[in-house]
């Protein structure tokens, strides 16, 4: 039974659909001021000079940031789609197998029907040479051959992908949680940094 290759093209572009996700933001950064009444902050390369009575709230927003388990996190997501990298290079040489094998399957069939119509064409003239007629045949029965084998191929390599599918899938499993953890803890993660960032816009001095 033949695959549409549209939809293993589909399938196997699913594999690389993830969009590729950025490293955790570094925590922002507490200078103390010569002034004893102020502190430096850094956040999104901006420095903003606020009053001592924010230092609370962001030094709690900070400890409450956890950055190493977001940034942990991130480089197990990186560590599992390496793992990932080598199964989805044989699915990728599987598909393009396939797209080479269903090529030679569809000009082989379209080089078979235009040597059919042409032999009805020449067997409906007024002369009809008998070498002429058994050449077009032998033509047909080779072509014939030909597109039997292409189609075994096609087959073979549709397997092939099929197999190559199948041992991606617990791979994409693993990133797929991998991912899902990250993003999780990254909300989380930019949530504090977006009310810090909010404190500094709000109450201080950019410099």
């Amino acid at each position: 039974m033949r695959t549409l290759p549209c939809l293993l093209l589909l399938a196997a572009g699913i594999l690389c659909a993830e969009e590729p996700l950025m490293a955790p933001q570094t925590l922002p950064l507490v200078y103390p001021q010569p002034v004893a009444h102020c502190f430096l902050l850094r956040i999104d390369n901006r420095r903003y000079e606020l009053d001592n009575i924010f230092k609370d709230s962001v030094a709690q927003l900070l400890g409450s940031a956890n950055y190493a388990q977001t940034k942990a996190l991130f480089d197990a997501l990186k560590r599992t789609i390496a793992e990932r990298a080598p199964i989805e290079g044989a699915v990728t040489r599987a598909q393009t197998a396939l797209n080479l094998a269903t090529a030679k399957v569809e000009k082989s069939r379209a080089t078979l029907d235009s040597l059919k119509q042409l032999r009805n064409t020449y067997r409906s003239s007024d002369r009809v040479d008998l070498q002429e007629l058994l050449r077009m045949d032998s033509a047909i029965t080779n072509e014939t051959l030909n597109l039997a084998r292409y189609e075994d191929l096609e087959e073979k390599a549709q397997i092939k992908l099929s197999e190559a599918q199948k041992a991606v899938a617990p791979y994409n499993d693993k990133v797929q949680l991998a991912q899902d953890k990250y993003v999780a803890a990254l909300k989380d993660y930019e949530r504090t940094l977006g009310e810090i960032r909010a404190i500094a816009i709000a109450n201080g001095k950019a410099l």
